[in-house]
C-alpha cells in the first residue's frame, strides 16, 4: 500500500481474519497518518491487535453503505462477507478444507470434512458478487477439493484464488479447467494485476 492510495479516500476499511503472518502485518497501523481507518479484526487476535472485533455469527454496520458479517473458520480467526453499495464481498480468510493426504491419518481427513462443510453451512443462500478463497498447492493432491465445494454450493459470481505461495501455473490451469456456469474464475497471480467489477441491472 503507497500512502498516495490512501489519501484519495475519505474512509478506509481495513480487515483482519486473523494473526497468521501471512494475513496480518502490523504496519497497517501505520496506515492512519495518511487517511481515516477503521480496523475489523477477528475476536481471537491477540490483545496488541486494535480494532473492532467480530466473531462467526455477528454483523457490524461501518457507515450508510457499508455492512459486514463474520462467519467461522477451519483455522484461527473468521471469514468476512462485506456489503458495499450493494455489492458482496467475501473473504474466507482461512476457511477451507485443509487436509494433508500424505500425512494426515483417514480419520482426521474425514473430521477436516466435516468441520469445513459445518463452517460453509451458514455461507450458502447467501448472495455472493466477489469472492477470495484459498487455493493451496501445498496440500498436494486433491488440494481444490475445498475451493471447489465451496462452488458448488455458494455460488459466488466470480472466485479469485489466493494463498497459493507463488504458484501462478497452477492457479491459472485450475481456472480454466473448474469454472462454471454460476461462477467465473479470476486468477490474479502477478503481484500489480487488478480487475474491475461491473455490476448490470
Amino acid at each position: 500500500i503507497k500512502p498516495d492510495d490512501l489519501a484519495r479516500y475519505n474512509e478506509v476499511y481495513v480487515f483482519v481474519s486473523h494473526e497468521h503472518e501471512d494475513h496480518y502485518d502490523p504496519v497497517i497501523y501505520t496506515w492512519e497518518e495518511y487517511a481515516p481507518v477503521t480496523y475489523i479484526i477477528a475476536d481471537d487476535m491477540p490483545r496488541t491487535a486494535r480494532g473492532r472485533r467480530m466473531s462467526p455469527g455477528s454483523e457490524m454496520i461501518l457507515s450508510d453503505n457499508v455492512k459486514v458479517q463474520a462467519f467461522g473458520s477451519t483455522d484461527a480467526g473468521v471469514s468476512y462477507l462485506v456489503e458495499l453499495d450493494g455489492v458482496r464481498f467475501f473473504h474466507a480468510g482461512d476457511l477451507n478444507y485443509w487436509h494433508w493426504r500424505d500425512v494426515s491419518t483417514v480419520r482426521e481427513i474425514a473430521m477436516a470434512d466435516e468441520d469445513f462443510r459445518k463452517e460453509v453451512a451458514p455461507i450458502i443462500g447467501q448472495e455472493i458478487d466477489w469472492c477470495f478463497f484459498p487455493v493451496d498447492p501445498r496440500m498436494g493432491m486433491h488440494f481444490d477439493a475445498g475451493v471447489n465445494y465451496f462452488m458448488m454450493t455458494v455460488k459466488p459470481r466470480v472466485l479469485c484464488p489466493m494463498h497459493f505461495w507463488g504458484r501462478g501455473d497452477i492457479i491459472t490451469e485450475f481456472a480454466r479447467r473448474a469454472r462454471t456456469n454460476d461462477t467465473e474464475i479470476l486468477p490474479l497471480t502477478i503481484q500489480g494485476q487488478a480487475a474491475s467489477l461491473v455490476m448490470e441491472d
